[in-house]
């Protein structure tokens, strides 16, 4: 699925009381008391073989991370943060697992604690995957000075922003963003564009980078915050070092445990429908009015897609399922509701402007947004309904298979194809991507419980 989100300016006072819940700082500096998770016991010994490690895991992760050398190295802030804040690199393994070969430079930026006497850290994380959120540093500013007891530390993860945007040239040059068979076509090539380097980007190596830094820094214990695709961060984070967090606060959250299908996320759009009706009071005739003409909208698309003005592609169910669910959370409510009941009525002018939108994103600089880091974070970290053992044929085969056997209502407002069809990852994006090559302890874990606070916004 596709995360990229900016920081809503609304969120910031509510996250940083939901972060002063989760972390040790108190209103007068003194450290409070939080659920952390309960260490594993020990095993009981066994005749029968350890099973083969297939994912990171916390002891992995510590041996990783004592088996490397981590160079920091303090460099100007320009203009993108004023003092005291401290930005710099640090030389992280490209792959863990190969601590003496090649290495990538990870930027970070240090906010000290306000009081002078940090007895947390705050380390936020970015949505995506590929944003940048040194590009958002400015929206950051106002939590750090909400919790004058903590550090905060700032990471451009790799591969985004400053930490050696990864890029592709059949994506950075792309004139319109693909979708369908056009967008699987694309992100092989840019797979062969990046090479075989492209398995050292996963969602446990910028991680791994991430605690290293803090480690190499001296600073306290992190209590995390994650925006969209950067919740998977935070849950992985938590996952893999649940000693050392404190807490997490999550908005806008994606569940760790995907079915290769997001079906999280066309099931999750009428409670969230009836939420924004019911606390902005912009449906005069109710969610399920609106639920009712999204359905109808999608039915007739379903039958005859609509050609859109200046461009290659056409207004498809799923190119309308892509735009109700980014819509649906970045709109103005008043014009959501009216772009649905026009459309409904056969005025489809607004949802033909939301669409172009999509199809036509505003250019971003690969250092603002990669589109390169997504497909390899989504290709090599998501679940998917395929053997990625197999050949790209016999992986369609398979695939077209398994969403046959899907109930008709799977994707609630959608049909089977209608959501398959839309424009992001949302199951056959990958299909031809290589096998991702990545060492099992680099490879996304199983969730774990710990102690954290979900957002809705």
């Amino acid at each position: 699925m596709q995360h990229r989100r900016n920081i809503p300016r609304v969120l910031v006072g509510a996250l940083t009381i939901a972060l002063a819940a989760c972390t040790s700082d108190a209103v007068d500096g003194t450290p409070r008391s939080t659920t952390t998770t309960t260490a594993p016991a020990v095993p009981v010994p066994t005749t029968e073989p350890e099973p083969e490690q297939t994912m990171a895991t916390p002891e992995s992760s510590e041996r990783l991370l004592g088996g490397a050398e981590v160079a920091l190295a303090t460099i100007a802030c320009d203009k993108l943060a004023a003092a005291p804040a401290i930005c710099g690199t640090a030389s992280v393994p490209a792959d863990w697992t190969r601590p003496n070969a090649a290495t990538i430079d990870v930027f970070y930026v240090l906010i000290p604690a306000a009081s002078g006497a940090p007895t947390g850290t705050v380390v936020p994380f970015m949505g995506g995957p590929g944003g940048s959120i040194t590009a958002q540093i400015g929206r950051l500013a106002p939590l750090s000075d909400g919790l004058p007891n903590s550090d905060m530390l700032i990471v451009d993860v790799r591969g985004a922003g400053r930490s050696g945007a990864l890029t592709c040239a059949v994506l950075g040059d792309a004139s319109e963003r693909p979708v369908g068979s056009r967008q699987v076509d694309d992100t092989a090539r840019c797979a062969e564009q990046i090479g075989a380097r492209r398995n050292h980007y996963t969602t446990v190596a910028s991680v791994l980078d991430s605690e290293s830094i803090r480690r190499e820094l001296g600073l306290e214990r992190p209590s995390l915050v994650g925006f969209s695709y950067g919740t998977f961060m935070a849950q992985t984070y938590t996952t893999l070092f649940p000693d050392d967090v404190r807490g997490a606060v999550l908005d806008g959250a994606f569940p760790i445990e995907q079915n290769g299908w997001g079906t999280d996320i066309p099931t999750g759009i009428e409670p969230v429908l009836e939420l924004r009706c019911e606390r902005t009071g912009a449906c005069p005739n109710g969610a399920a009015s609106v639920a009712a003409s999204i359905r109808t909208i999608a039915a007739s698309l379903a039958e005859t897609p609509v050609v859109l003005p200046g461009v290659e592609q056409e207004l498809t169910e799923g190119m309308f399922a892509n735009v109700i669910q980014f819509s649906i959370q970045d709109s103005a409510m008043e014009f959501f509701v009216e772009m649905v009941a026009a459309a409904a009525r056969g005025d489809l002018r607004h949802l033909e402007e939301a669409a172009l939108a999509l199809v036509v994103p505003v250019p971003l600089e690969p250092t603002v947004y990669s589109p390169a880091l997504f497909n390899a974070i989504a290709c090599n970290d998501h679940a998917v309904q395929f053997d990625v053992d197999d050949e790209a044929s016999v992986r369609r085969i398979d695939f077209e298979h398994r969403l046959d056997e899907l109930p008709d209502d799977e994707f609630d407002m959608f049909s089977k194809r209608g959501w398959i069809g839309s424009g992001s990852d949302e199951g056959d994006m990958c299909l031809a991507w290589p096998a991702p090559d990545v060492p099992p302890s680099c490879a996304f874990p199983e969730a774990s419980n710990g102690p954290t606070c979900r957002c809705s916004s």
